[in-house]
């Protein structure tokens, strides 16, 4: 009995015993061509010999198992990594969540947050807050300024020391909501009820009410545009224009969103550059604007600035208006107050966080 005769045994080890000679004559079939010529049908009717697959079949077996015995011990198996202990479990950390994930989410959750309340005619606002400039806070308490529910006008503030140039403001926003009617700069229930929450329809009733014409806002503008309107009457917003200002204000360039703790209560943040145009193809940042939503209340509660850079101490560095004549220095002058010096780490040096109290007007 040769090789071939112990392949066939063993891969048949599981079958009946073969007659005497059935492995000689299969043998002689697989070999001999000219004893295999007369096994061959017409080209019509050639199925595969079944006796064909069993030597093939036996010596695929053989070739496996040389090939195991050969290869175990000495690599990993295919799709995994080597470790360096065996026996210790390989974890893999899944990557962050990107700025568009983050928002995202976070929109969703605002749009189901808490429905814009109902309207009761002649409702005032009343904003309290808590702020920090200078290294220490201090609060505002409610009634500082006095907000009318419809159309969002200021209609007093305790703390003007003009009382007669102040009405004269009243007076000027009472003429133009009269006059443009309800708009972004002076919404009502009803036209935020209405409003298309889509990025790009919120981004073209912000850019017609506070720009006009040809102007066009930068994204910086759109912001303090947003951020007026939510610290005026942000608890009056439909939660989905809520999710909607998130979600316009993750298109813009920079933007960046992060989780964080703001006088001891967790925020979810989105932030945005200062970005200035310095010159020709030049941009400089010193800072960022910050909003902040409570993700237990799914509500925007408040604004910071985050300051990133600095400017160098220098005498003509230190304005509002830049000294171009002093210490003339290579390059253009005045471009030495542009070589900003990173803060590191990025120092919150303002914040806000607001609160807005509805009740019914006096005599109601």
């Amino acid at each position: 009995m040769n090789d071939i005769d112990e392949l066939l045994r063993d891969f048949r080890s599981d079958l009946d015993e073969p007659p005497p000679g059935a492995l000689a004559r299969a043998r002689e079939r697989a070999l001999n061509p000219a004893a295999r010529s007369v096994f061959v049908r017409p080209a019509s009717v050639r199925p595969r010999p079944r006796w064909l697959a069993i030597p093939a079949a036996a010596v695929a077996v053989a070739a496996v198992a040389v090939t195991t015995s050969l290869v175990l011990g000495q690599s990993s198996p295919p799709g995994t990594t080597p470790t360096a202990q065996p026996g210790t479990t390989v974890t893999t950390t899944p990557a962050p969540p990107t700025t568009a994930e983050l928002i995202e989410a976070w929109a969703r959750d605002l749009a189901a947050g808490p429905p814009a309340p109902p309207v009761v005619p002649g409702q005032l606002i009343l904003p309290s807050s808590r702020m920090f400039a200078d290294g220490q806070w201090t609060e505002e308490p409610p009634g500082h300024i006095t907000v009318e529910r419809d159309g969002l006008l200021i209609v007093d503030n305790a703390e003007h020391g003009w009382r007669d140039s102040f009405q004269q403001y009243v007076a000027q926003q009472r003429a133009e909501f009269a006059d443009q009617g309800p708009s972004w700069r002076y919404p009502t229930a009803e036209w935020l009820a209405a409003l298309d929450p889509s990025p790009a329809s919120l981004l073209a009733a912000i850019q017609s009410t506070a720009c006009g014409g040809e102007c066009v806002l930068t994204g910086w503008q759109v912001w303090n545009e947003i951020e007026s309107v939510l610290a005026r009457g942000e608890v009056v917003l439909p939660p989905r224009v809520r999710a909607g200002l998130l979600r316009l204000l993750g298109t813009f360039d920079g933007v960046t969103a992060y989780e964080d703790t703001v006088d001891g209560r967790p925020v979810r943040v989105v932030s945005l550059p200062d970005t200035i145009e310095i010159g020709p193809g030049r941009t400089a940042s010193s800072s960022r604007a910050e909003l902040y939503i409570d993700p237990s209340l799914n509500r925007f509660v408040g604004s910071g600035i985050v300051q990133t850079t600095r400017t160098p101490d220098l005498p003509q560095c230190q304005s509002s208006v830049i000294d171009v004549t002093a210490t003339p220095r290579p390059g253009p002058p005045g471009d030495e107050c542009f070589e900003v010096i990173p803060v590191d780490p990025p120092e919150r040096v303002g914040i806000t966080l607001w609160e807005q109290t509805l009740v019914a007007p006096e005599g109601s």
